[in-house]
């Protein structure tokens, strides 16, 4: 029973989000001194915003929540985000006291943080604890991404096929997590430049092929991924190590299990100084423990412990590698 336990838990986390664009977590810092300034008034804010067009972004919390604290301590109050949060109305909303608020805000699980119109209109989320430097990175794209839309927006309408333009469109769209749209205007770029001429290919069928990892389009991930590969045979664009992560994870996913280690023993080879070898050490050792051999699986986590200390992962392999210690009843 305990071994099926861990298997659906393994399973469950073999699921989760690709971390094809995730990046090393940080060792958090204490922040300079400053923090975000936060108006605790949701409806003054959305007033606010209308009167000074401004964009809002809302953070909500579970009071006493110790995760919510380190959130706010190393990734909100770093010194990045605090200056970039001056080019927002910012709102902090207690989940358990402003119920009406977060049910109209259709954000019932805390903590995240929402960045939305005056007119509530959706511009992008991070859901959960999320590292400094990715939190950052998500916060200046949220901003940046009105600019974008509006001038990706103006070319169209002058010329509906210009793949830059589309290519532009469909990255705002992953921001605004509209995955169906991003995904239809990746695939008009893929085909509308399908040797790679204007230049255009090789991103537009990477992030398509990331997206449809994520839905589990395996198949169609694969032939983008070829795509990638075939006219960027030099990895100029540096998305050899994500796609080589993403192959061995797919092949894990469909138990074929052989090829799927075979992937990431030569990742973590060939990719030896990646931001991603902490995700490839965590699902290698999934991948050993779903094919029967636990010492491999211990001896891969063990190795993520050491290596990569502050890894997100850390406390799931610790977990993980003490019940394959326990001794079997």
């Amino acid at each position: 029973m305990n071994r099926l336990i861990f298997v659906v838990c393994m399973f469950a986390l073999l699921l989760a989000a690709s971390p094809l664009l995730a990046q090393e977590p940080e060792k958090p810092e204490e922040p300079a001194g400053n923090a975000v300034k936060w108006e605790s008034d949701f409806s003054g804010a959305l007033e606010k915003a209308k009167k000074d067009d401004s964009m809002i972004m809302v953070y909500i919390y579970v009071a006493g929540s110790s995760m919510a604290a380190d959130f706010e301590k190393y990734a909100i109050n770093q010194p990045a985000v605090v200056e970039l949060s001056k080019k927002f109305i910012c709102v902090k909303i207690e989940k358990n006291k402003d119920k009406d608020v977060v049910k109209k805000l259709h954000a019932s699980k805390a903590t995240r943080v929402l960045f939305i119109t005056s007119e509530q209109k959706r511009l992008g989320e991070v859901r959960g604890y999320e590292d400094p430097g990715p939190f950052a990175k998500k916060v200046k794209d949220v901003y940046e991404s009105i600019a974008i839309e509006k001038k990706a927006r103006e070319t169209l309408q002058k010329d509906s096929e210009d793949l830059e333009a589309n290519l532009q469109l469909a990255k705002v769209w992953v921001i605004r997590s509209y995955q169906d749209q991003a995904m239809a205007l990746f695939q008009k770029v893929v085909d509308g430049d399908a040797r790679n001429k204007k230049g255009f290919l090789v991103e537009a069928a990477f992030r398509l092929g990331h997206l449809q990892f994520e839905s589990g389009q395996f198949k169609q991930a694969r032939d983008n991924f070829k795509k990638v590969k075939k006219h960027d045979v030099m990895d100029k664009k540096g998305y050899g190590d994500d796609i080589l992560l993403a192959e061995a994870r797919m092949d894990a996913r469909e138990r074929n299990y052989k090829e799927g280690l075979k992937k990431f023993r030569l990742f973590t080879v060939k990719y030896s100084e990646s931001e991603l070898m902490h995700n490839a050490l965590f699902y290698m050792g999934g991948a050993y423990y779903e094919s029967g051999d636990d010492k491999k699986a211990v001896e891969t986590w063990e190795k993520l412990l050491k290596d990569h200390p502050d890894s997100r992962w850390v406390d799931r392999a610790k977990d993980f590698i003490r019940q394959l210690k326990q001794p079997k009843k």
